[in-house]
Parts: C-alpha cells; structure tokens; sequence
C-alpha cells in the first residue's frame, strides 16, 4: 500500500477566506459569530450565526460563472483554487490520475429556498432552469473536476457533519490503493437561510443565546446546542513518492482512516424472549414456537379496543384460513392415487375438514 500525504491547503471560513488568515485568526481567538445578516430575524428565536464575511467570488471565477453557482459551490471552489495553487500540482500530474473527492451535507440550500419562494410568488414557469444544477449536491465536486480537468473519480460525499472528514478519507483510501495518485477533498456549506435555521431551531439543535461570546460552547457543562455556520475547506492529498519527485512541500502524512456505523434498530431482549433462530436459545423449534408467541400477543391478542370474544374469532377465522391453503397442498399430494381424492376417504387427514376427499357424497 502507498503512503499519503497533504501537500495543499484552502480554506474559507467566519474568521478569514484562506488558510493563512484562518490560522492566524486561530491563534489569537477570534470570534466568527456575529448577528445574522442575511435575514431579518425579528421573528426568530435565534439571532446568531457564523457568516463568511466579504468574500468575493470573481477572485476566482468569472462574474458570469458565479452566477450560475450556488454560495455553497462559489465556496467549494474559492477553497480548491487556494489548495490547488498552495501545492503547485497543476500540470503535474496526469489528467486521469487526479480525483476529486468533495461533499455537503445539504448542498444548494439558498438556492432551494430562493425556488421555492418564486414558486409560491410567480409560479412554475418563473423558476430558473439552473435550479436543479445549481441545488445538487455533487455540482460542487464537478465544477473542480471541470475547472481542473480530473478524469479519476469524482465523488460527491454526504454525511452530514462528518462529510468534509470522510470525503478526506475515502481520497486517502482511493490514493492508499492505487486507484488514483493525487485528489482534491473537502467539503463546503452555505445553508444559513430562514427555513434552515427554523428547521434546527424546531428540533432543539441550536444555542438561543444573543451573546457570540457564549453561544457555541462545545465540552462546557453551559452548552445549550450549536451554531449555524459556513465556509468550505480543502486539501490536496497525494502519493508520496509522486509529491517527493516533484519536490512539493509536504505537510503532514495522513496514516488511517476508519468510518463505522454505530446504528441499530429497536429490538426485544433476545435472551429474555429467546427467538434468535441460530442463537444459543433458539432450541429449534421451541424457538420458532416462541417468535410465534410472542408474535400473536404481539399482534393480536394485545390489541386495544378488541374484547376477548373478537380475539377468539379473529384467531379461529386466521386458522381456517391456514388450514384451507393447506388443503390445497393436500389435495394436490394425492391426485395421483387411483381413485382420486376419494381413495384416502377413510385415513386421518390433518385437513380433514377441509380436504375435498372428506366433502365428496358416497
């Protein structure tokens, strides 16, 4: 397996729109929550989040291109520009073995809610054509494969708050393997809108606080929810050997990755139930005797609103049921018998009542 490196870094954040002033804010502990601008928010309970401030996108796309872009996107790409340039990798490398690995938790959000409102106002002929390509989540991670020719894969990641870190990950394992040797990663947000924050804010997520100096307080027992907040960040990944022949600056190595998923689903106690059919108390068929036990009280007998003469003849009607589909079977397993159905007249038929042998007259 190939070693992987960082030789690129981008960035744009609340406290800085490269790297550079993204660290140095860093270390002196600026604040990038401030009252939000983007909306009146009068009628809101949360006042508060972490805006990019003054960025300019035609730094780094046409004005005409930026248009036809999402805020998310414009960000996406302002960081990949940065990194790209930061490793001086740019035709360097072979156009098919440069991937893109770059994601969003929710991709063009303003841009949705901008649609939907024109769609409420004007209706469905004044919505934009460029809705659609501008909303998608993967159109940030084509607009860098197109802007710097990567023919590898192109993989739009998302998952949630995590989706900067696996896109990261999942380059590291592409160029660890050999399926590429170089990518672009990251991950990029914009999706301070009123109906997103309302969404956050109706499911307790967010901090109500209108002080930027108490409001996002992670690992402190005053912490009352998050911040809403955006930017996009990016890292060129590459194999080391490729990064040591071009005599790039390397700054760190990534060495592992994992991504587990820690969901479950609702269930009874196994042991206390005993229905695992392959578990150490299953016992064969007593198992499977009691998952249908434990399906009928379930499903039947504990039922509300249902007395106990219903349940009878819910049950009664259930097994006339099962017992004329087995019929059936029965029926057919003696056809061939000299005599049809009527030559096993006289035997102890588990269908008895409902085998046509036991319903023909003399």
């Amino acid at each position: 397996m190939k070693r992987v490196v960082v030789t690129g870094i981008g960035a744009v954040t609340p406290v800085g729109n490269s790297a550079s002033a993204f660290w140095e804010s860093v270390c002196i502990g600026k604040n990038g929550i401030a009252p939000i601008t983007r909306f009146d928010t009068s009628e809101s309970k949360y006042k508060l989040a972490a805006e990019v401030k003054d960025f300019d996108p035609t730094q780094y796309m046409e004005k005409l291109a930026a248009k036809k872009l999402d805020l998310f996107t414009q960000y996406a790409m302002a960081a990949a520009s940065e990194a790209m340039n930061d490793s001086s990798l740019e035709g360097k490398i072979e156009q098919d073995e440069l991937a893109v690995y770059f994601g969003s938790g929710i991709g063009g959000f303003e841009t949705f809610c901008e649609s939907y409102d024109m769609l409420k106002e004007k209706g469905a002929r004044r919505v934009s054509p460029l809705f659609i390509p501008k909303m998608i989540n993967n159109i940030a991670a084509g607009n860098i494969a197109i802007r710097y020719q990567a023919k590898n894969a192109c993989v739009a990641v998302s998952t949630a708050c995590a989706t900067g870190t696996t896109a990261v990950g999942e380059a590291f394992r592409a160029i660890r393997h050999g399926y590429a040797v170089a990518a672009i990663c990251g991950g990029s947000e914009a999706a301070i809108t009123p109906l997103a924050v309302a969404g956050f804010g109706s499911c307790m997520a967010l901090n109500p606080s209108e002080d930027p100096n108490a409001a996002s307080l992670p690992f402190d027992k005053r912490r009352s929810g998050f911040v809403m907040g955006e930017g996009a960040g990016a890292l060129i990944l590459e194999e080391y050997e490729h990064a040591k022949a071009r005599g790039a600056k390397i700054y760190a190595e990534v060495a592992g990755y994992g991504s587990p998923c820690h969901g479950s689903r609702r269930r009874s106690n196994s042991k206390r139930q005993g229905y695992r059919f392959g578990g150490r108390r299953s016992g064969g068929y007593s198992g499977r005797k009691n998952l249908y036990q434990r399906t009928w009280h379930r499903y039947v007998l504990k039922r509300q609103n249902r007395n106990h003469s219903h349940q009878k003849r819910f049950w009664h009607r259930g097994r006339e049921k099962a017992a004329y589909q087995l019929h059936k079977i029965h029926d057919g397993a003696y056809a061939g018998r000299s005599g049809g159905s009527r030559s096993h007249r006289g035997s102890t038929c588990p269908a008895r009542r409902y085998c046509s042998a036991h319903n023909q007259p003399e």
